[in-house]
């Protein structure tokens, strides 16, 4: 029972940690695409820009 139950914790928190670094792959992606396609001067370049967030 106590194996069990450390393997669905265990499941649980690589399924947590995935989704987290998916959810971070497209901030990024979706920073990029509107710093690349935003006309605007004043706009800070990509990596600052996820810097500061």
């Amino acid at each position: 029972m106590v194996k069990r139950a450390r393997k669905v914790a265990r499941r649980a928190v690589e399924a947590v940690q995935t989704a987290t670094s998916n959810v971070a792959t497209s901030v990024v992606e979706t920073a990029s695409a509107l710093t690349t396609s935003d006309s605007a001067q004043d706009t800070p370049p990509l990596g600052e820009a996820v810097a500061t967030t």
